[in-house]
């Protein structure tokens, strides 16, 4: 699943980084009950961050010229940013089957809309 979404804010690491070491440090006092708190934390499932949300701060945080809408180039810009492996040219053919899937105005950028049901669909598979 987060193949499809390659980024996450700073606040989601932050508080993921936390609630790792809180964890952490519960299970440090704890010897004889493990096996009730891994059958707890299984139970426990993250929750999924907002696609309506990210769409707003994607297009707050990448929408360059201000339209409501990712075109090619900033959709590039914010992939390569995000830094997990995408090169210009991935980013660049992953924008086209985007567009193919989702740019429901033929507008040939995203909206947030567009990318909201992006988003939502990458969550669903």
């Amino acid at each position: 699943m987060e193949s499809c979404l390659p980024w996450k804010n700073e606040a989601e690491e932050e508080v993921e980084g936390e609630e790792e070491e809180a964890e952490e440090e519960e299970g440090e006092g704890e010897g004889e009950d493990e096996g009730e708190d891994d059958e707890d934390e299984e139970e426990e499932e993250e929750e999924e961050p907002d696609p309506n949300q990210q769409a707003k701060e994607m297009l707050m945080e990448f929408d360059a010229d201000g339209s409501g809408e990712l075109d090619r180039e900033e959709f590039i810009e914010m992939m390569l940013a995000k830094d997990q492996g995408w090169t210009e040219d991935s980013a660049d053919q992953f924008f086209d089957q985007l567009l193919l899937n989702f740019d429901r105005d033929d507008s040939g950028a995203l909206n947030k809309k567009e990318l909201r049901d992006w988003l939502s669909s990458a969550q669903d598979s």
